[in-house]
C-alpha cells in the first residue's frame, strides 16, 4: 500500500495570534504545546517575567483545555468539585478555583467563567 498523498502534513497548528506573535518574536523561539506551536520567549525572558509581574501582559492560551458545562444543574455539578462556591461568582465574571477528586485531592487550579 502507497503513503497517502498527504503523509507531510504538518503536526501542529498555528494560534489564531501565530502572525502577531511571529512579528514581536525575535528570539524566534517556539515550543509544541498540545499540538499548537506557541512562543517561549520573545525578547528577554527576565523582562517579560517582570512585565507580567508588575504591570500586564498578554499570553496565547489557545492550545489549554476549556470546558464548557451546561444546564440548570451546573452550578451545583461543578461545586462537587470546585473549593469555591459557583453561584457566588456573578454571570459575566470570572473567577480563580482549584478543583479536587472525591478524597479531596487537588487535582488543578485555573479560572471558571460564569457565563
Amino acid at each position: 500500500m502507497l503513503l497517502q498523498q498527504d503523509h507531510y502534513k504538518k503536526s501542529y497548528y498555528e494560534t489564531p495570534f501565530h502572525s502577531r506573535t511571529s512579528e514581536l518574536n525575535i528570539l524566534n523561539e517556539w515550543q509544541r504545546w498540545k499540538d499548537y506551536t506557541v512562543a517561549t520567549n520573545y525578547f528577554r525572558t527576565d523582562l517579560e517575567y517582570f512585565a507580567v509581574r508588575n504591570t500586564t501582559g498578554v499570553i496565547d492560551y489557545t492550545p489549554m483545555v476549556k470546558q464548557k458545562i451546561t444546564g440548570p444543574d451546573s452550578a451545583e455539578f461543578v461545586n462537587r468539585f470546585f473549593t469555591r462556591d459557583m453561584n457566588k461568582i456573578s454571570i459575566g465574571r470570572v473567577g480563580y478555583v482549584v478543583w479536587c477528586d472525591e478524597q479531596g485531592q487537588v487535582l488543578d487550579d485555573g479560572t471558571v467563567f460564569h457565563i
